[in-house]
Order: C-alpha cells, then sequence, then structure tokens
C-alpha cells in the first residue's frame, strides 16, 4: 500500500440508496455514499482525516485538531447505524468501513468473512423494518407510514405484495379506495369488505354463490304475531 493511501479509509455500503451524512463543525463537513447496485457492488466512498477547532480563549482563539480517517468513517457508518429504525446487536444497515483506499473488488476479495458478517446483519435488519412496516401498514393503513426504504427492504427479501400490501404502489399510494367509504380496498377487491359495497359491477356479475336451500330460508323467516 502506498504512503498515501494510509491516509484513507474505505466506507462500504449495502444500502440501495445513497446516503448524505453531515457532521457539523468538521472540515469537510458532508459526505455522500453511492447507493450499492447489489451485494457484488457495494457503494464506495474513500474518506480521509478531517479537521476541527475548539474554542480555548479570547486571548488564544481556536486550536485545530485533527481526526483520523478511521475516526471518520466510524462516526459516520456508526451516526447513520443508529439513527435508523429495528437495530440490534443480532440487525444493523449494511454500511460499514475499512482501512486503506480499495475500490469495491478489493474489499470484497480482501475482507470475505466481514463482508458475509455485515450482509448478515443487513438481511437481518431488512426483516426487522419489514415486520415495523407491517405492523404500522396494519395500524394506519396510510403510505406515509412505510418508508421508501422498507419497500426496497421488502423487494429484496422477495416479500409479496398480496401478503404485504404496503409493497403495491397503489395500495402505498392510497390511490384504491371504496367509493362508498372510503376504506382502502386490495388493488384485485370486487365488494368493499368494510361496507360490501360492489367496487367492481362486472367482475361481481361473473362471480357465483352457493345458492340457499329452502328450508334455511324459511328458518331464518321472521315468526308470525300472535292474534
Amino acid at each position: 500500500m502506498h504512503h498515501e493511501e494510509h491516509n484513507f479509509c474505505t466506507i462500504v455500503s449495502f444500502m440501495p440508496i445513497q446516503l448524505f451524512e453531515v457532521k457539523s463543525g468538521v472540515i469537510p463537513p458532508a459526505y455522500l455514499i453511492p447507493a450499492s447496485e447489489g451485494d457484488e457492488k457495494p457503494g464506495i466512498l474513500w474518506v480521509r482525516p478531517a479537521s476541527f477547532f475548539t474554542y480555548i480563549d479570547a486571548d488564544r482563539g481556536s486550536l485545530r485538531s485533527v481526526a483520523l480517517s478511521d475516526q471518520v468513517a466510524k462516526a459516520i457508518c456508526d451516526d447513520f447505524a443508529s439513527s435508523q429504525l429495528g437495530i440490534d446487536e443480532n440487525s444493523r444497515p449494511g454500511v460499514t468501513w475499512f482501512p486503506g483506499k480499495l475500490e469495491a473488488e478489493e474489499v470484497l476479495a480482501a475482507y470475505p468473512k466481514e463482508i458475509a458478517q455485515v450482509l448478515d446483519l443487513h438481511y437481518n435488519w431488512y426483516r426487522a423494518i419489514c415486520f415495523i412496516a407491517d405492523n404500522d401498514w396494519n395500524r394506519y393503513h396510510h403510505h406515509n407510514s412505510v418508508s421508501d426504504i422498507q419497500r426496497k427492504a421488502g423487494t429484496a427479501l422477495g416479500l409479496s405484495s398480496l401478503e404485504h400490501e404496503w409493497l403495491s404502489i397503489s395500495s402505498a399510494q392510497g390511490q384504491t379506495r371504496c367509493p362508498a367509504c372510503k376504506s382502502p380496498l386490495h388493488p384485485d377487491a370486487i365488494v368493499c369488505g368494510a361496507c360490501k359495497c360492489i367496487v367492481d359491477a362486472e367482475r361481481y356479475k361473473k362471480l357465483s354463490f352457493a345458492k340457499e336451500e329452502p328450508w334455511l330460508t324459511q328458518q331464518r323467516a321472521p315468526l308470525s304475531q300472535p292474534s
């Protein structure tokens, strides 16, 4: 490794969206991490040492200090992870760092065990935030209760939109609602489950239902009043 490369650390992101991290009071103050294009092509950002100033007093002013590249990289990864839902010791977004200035292919080749551990935690985190999305959707049934990253996580896990309505664009955006009671509808609904309004008359005509037996109709008939 060249001497210049000792000044770098490489942030590796398996997030399907680009990340923008701001570190106030630090120079440089902002870091943009590219989105991952899959487990074999993570987003890469090279980080150098950063500087910051500490105020001492009116006579001496501020003292310039330096944060090493590994300190900067660790702070970026840890701060992002700690801001997310669903994290614990077994569940964490796939954003990590390694020493040196490395390309994606070099990271995967040099640290296969570490990358495997990162991906295990990453997909556990995907499952955790999708579980949260299920609960929030069932409670609120509103597109704002589910984030884009939760939908991307569900897609990455191969979840079905029939079982997880929040994955469906039409359901997620609240575009399908009953014309009578305004309750949210499944995209394939024929009858509203809330008020029983027929929302697709043509398809409803094609349905067939079991016929009632005469004795059942008679059993439900109201009793005559005594004279």
